[in-house]
């Protein structure tokens, strides 16, 4: 079970997984819509397959424009983005309280990285 204020971003690793290969189940935050990282299971601000929230009714998906390097004309050079973003980093789970996450996994002891 993982408490998160506010705001839940991009990854989370849970390691010692005996179901999968790697032993890493990987998580991408995001809206139903939003570019999943391969190898990843999405999460959104409802209800899904093996994760569950608490303080549902307070939460929600939100996804960025992934923009590439622009051409500037009047200097004559290609501007990077003001943001990069990428498949993990573009869209996330955000709420205005409080909010449990239960994910369903295999009984033992896990590593978790929120990123």
């Amino acid at each position: 079970m993982i408490r998160q204020a506010a705001f839940i971003s991009a990854v989370l690793c849970a390691g010692t997984l005996s179901a999968l290969s790697d032993g890493i189940a990987r998580y991408d935050f995001g809206t139903a819509k939003s570019p999943l990282r391969q190898g990843f299971t999405r999460v959104t601000h409802q209800k899904g397959a093996g994760y569950s929230w608490k303080s549902q009714g307070k939460l929600k998906s939100m996804e960025s424009e992934i923009i590439d390097s622009r051409a500037n004309a009047r200097r004559n050079t290609i501007e990077p983005p003001p943001v990069y973003f990428n498949d993990l980093s573009c869209d996330h789970v955000t709420g205005s309280a409080e909010a449990e996450l239960t994910l369903k996994v295999p009984a033992g002891r896990y590593m978790v990285w929120a990123v």
